[in-house]
């Protein structure tokens, strides 16, 4: 009886533990991303199909052998899609911090650091554009085809099957953005690791790996079904081509492109705390914060982490998943890839290898007090560069349409129908 009421209430402890960490990270997602619920305007490409009909952009995206993403957009143009994408992106991120806590490498406050720091991740604030909802949702897709494997793991059998179709079902059609091809792997490993801290007899290494090998023959069969039956054409042909004969050449130069990305990523950080405010506002939050440490919290002054193996592996996965996010653009851009403005789509994949990364080398600063002022910093200066990123998409816009309006008041290009305009603004 004793036994039922101890598991119950560690039950009760846990779930209450987690709605609260799922609280927190609400409140980061909101004061990050909520410009995405009231932000309106074109950019880029979106001009493209402002003034076309269905017909126009179902033919664009075909001509890019981009077959699904035609009737994806299509699906969004008259709605308010950053709707959308705000959910979605949340959703994301609440998926990731149930599978954190299901690795056993992350206890809960680990899961809700490495989460918050996802959230906060500062690239691909692009995904503001309606040119990009592709990407995001295909990413969407992702983490639901993750979260539905995980399901299938650790479900009854009658279950395994249904979860595991639904799994592979949304990662194929993930694959309309090609880069998500690549982190089938992830998906693949987790399940491999699930599966082998179950055995007893490492005989079956083998038969693991071969169990969960769908998911490395997904991406290819969708790569063969796509080229086969859809393939590029028109004007659009080329769009994402690669150059294999360059491709040996850039995967030898790719970890200096990895280590150029990463470096785009800190300088995004560093330039917001270059902000006189921002720098302010930090000091003062970091000074509440270790104050009420150190009044409040006497006994963590000599906490400290106990670093071991198991916290190098991590470094090392981490790293490994960043490379992974990096790798298909580096090999199409063949350089280092960008994380804002337009550019910044070719970083949408860099997160979750990103916030495992900083959040396990913060963990190297073994004071603990001292580790939680430095993710504090981490967290917080991704919240502002959001804000400011968004902000700027949102300045670009109303400079578009003052433009606009004043070249169709100018009577000196009156009857003309091609322009060359250069902006000194990126977006």
């Amino acid at each position: 009886m004793i036994s039922f009421i101890e598991r119950r209430e560690k039950l009760s402890y846990r779930t209450n533990d987690s709605i609260k960490y799922l609280l927190f990270l609400t409140i980061i997602y909101i004061f990050t991303h909520w410009f995405l619920l009231v932000a309106t305007g074109q950019w880029w490409d979106d001009w493209v199909y402002a003034d076309h009909d269905v017909e126009y952009m179902k033919d664009v995206w075909l001509q890019s052998s981009l077959p699904l993403r035609a009737y994806i957009n299509m699906a969004v143009w008259n709605t308010d899609f950053r709707v959308i994408v705000f959910a979605m992106f949340y959703i994301d991120a609440v998926i990731l911090y149930y599978i954190l806590n299901r690795t056993g490498l992350f206890n809960k406050d680990e899961s809700f650091y490495i989460d918050a720091i996802f959230l906060t991740f500062p690239i691909n604030d692009a995904r503001i554009t309606f040119i990009c909802f592709g990407y995001s949702f295909c990413f969407f897709l992702f983490w639901c085809s993750f979260y539905a494997a995980s399901i299938s793991n650790e479900c009854k059998k009658s279950k395994k099957v249904i979860f595991r179709l639904i799994s592979l079902l949304f990662l194929f059609i993930s694959f309309d953005t090609e880069s998500i091809m690549i982190m089938a792997i992830v998906i693949y490993l987790y399940l491999c690791y699930k599966d082998y801290m179950y055995i007893v007899n490492d005989k079956k290494i083998i038969k693991i790996f071969m169990k969960n090998f769908d998911y490395i023959i997904i991406p290819i069969i969708w790569y063969v079904l796509d080229k086969t039956l859809f393939p590029g054409y028109g004007a659009y042909g080329g769009y994402n081509a690669i150059d294999w004969g360059k491709v040996i050449e850039t995967m030898f130069k790719s970890p200096i492109y990895t280590l150029q990305t990463l470096k785009s990523v800190l300088n995004n950080y560093w330039q917001t705390l270059k902000i006189p405010f921002v720098l302010f506002l930090i000091v003062a939050i970091l000074l509440v914060r270790n104050i009420y440490d150190f009044v409040k919290c006497k006994q963590q002054r000599l906490q400290y982490n106990c670093i071991g193996l198991k916290d190098g592996v991590v470094v090392l996965l981490g790293a490994i998943l960043f490379y992974l996010g990096a790798f298909p653009y580096l090999i199409r851009r063949g350089s280092g890839i960008g994380t804002v403005g337009p550019d910044g789509r070719d970083s949408l994949l860099l997160g979750l290898g990103g916030a495992i990364l900083f959040f396990e080398l913060t963990k190297m600063i073994r004071h603990k007090m001292v580790q939680k002022s430095l993710l504090l910093l981490i967290i917080t200066l991704g919240m502002v560069h959001f804000n400011l990123e968004y902000m700027d998409w949102q300045e670009a816009y109303y400079q578009q349409l003052e433009f606009r309006d004043e070249i169709s008041e100018n009577k000196q290009i009156d009857g003309d129908d091609t322009f060359l305009t250069i902006f000194n603004q990126y977006k």
